[in-house]
C-alpha cells in the first residue's frame, strides 16, 4: 500500500503570532535593560565623586607628614582634578602633577563651585589651591553635580576638607544648593545630652 505523498509548502513570511511573540520578547528586554544602563551612569557619577574625596584625602594625608609645597589643580579644559607639587623642571620651579595620586577626570559629573578658605573660585576656569606644608591648610569645598546630559535625577555632592583633617567629607546635596560653609565646630555628645545614644 502506498501512502499519499505530502508536499511541502515553503512559507516566505512570518506569521502574525510568531511577530507578537518577537515584539513581546523585545519589550521585555528593553524592560529589564534600560533601568541598569541607566543606573550604571548614575553610579559612575558617585564613583568620580568618591573619587575626588579620595584625592583630597590623599592629599591631606600627604601634607600631614611632609612639608612639600602641593596644591589642589582644576584644568577647566581637560575637566580634571589634580593634586601637583612644586618640582625643578629644567633650573626653575614649576607645579607637576604628583605622580603617586591619580587625578580624576570628570566624566559624568561636573563642578559647580569652589571655594578655599570661604574665597569662590570660579569652576569654568583652571585655578590652584595651595596646599602650604608650613602654613595652616586652607578649608577646600567643592560642589559637584551630574551633568546635564546624563538620564535620570540630577545628583550633586559637597566634598570638604578641613585644615587640620586627613580625610575628607562627602555628603549628598539638593541640586541646586548653594556651597555651604563646611562645619568646623565639634559636637561633645555629653553635653548635648547624647551620652547614653548610639552615634
Amino acid at each position: 500500500m502506498r501512502l499519499p505523498a505530502f508536499t511541502s509548502r515553503a512559507c516566505g513570511a512570518f506569521t502574525l503570532v510568531e511577530v507578537l511573540v518577537v515584539m513581546v520578547i523585545i519589550a521585555i528586554l528593553a524592560t529589564l535593560t534600560v533601568p541598569r544602563l541607566v543606573g550604571a551612569q548614575g553610579r559612575q557619577a558617585e564613583v568620580e565623586a568618591q573619587g575626588v574625596r579620595s584625592v583630597l584625602s590623599q592629599a591631606a594625608q600627604r601634607d600631614a607628614v611632609s612639608s612639600e609645597a602641593m596644591a589642589v589643580s582644576y584644568d577647566a579644559e581637560k575637566r580634571e582634578l589634580s593634586i601637583e607639587s612644586l618640582a625643578d623642571v629644567d633650573g626653575e620651579r614649576a607645579w607637576r602633577p604628583m605622580p603617586m595620586i591619580r587625578p580624576v577626570r570628570f566624566a559624568s559629573i561636573e563642578l559647580a563651585s569652589a571655594s578655599a578658605d570661604g574665597q569662590e573660585q570660579p569652576p569654568d576656569t583652571s585655578f590652584r589651591v595651595q596646599l602650604a606644608g608650613a602654613k595652616p591648610r586652607p578649608a577646600v569645598s567643592l560642589m559637584l553635580r551630574t551633568t546635564a546630559n546624563l538620564p535620570g535625577t540630577p545628583r550633586a555632592w559637597q566634598i570638604d576638607l578641613l585644615p587640620g583633617q586627613t580625610v575628607a567629607t562627602i555628603r549628598a546635596v539638593p541640586t541646586g544648593a548653594p556651597l555651604a560653609a563646611p562645619s568646623t565646630t565639634t559636637i561633645d555628645l555629653d553635653v548635648e545630652g547624647q551620652r547614653t545614644q548610639p552615634w
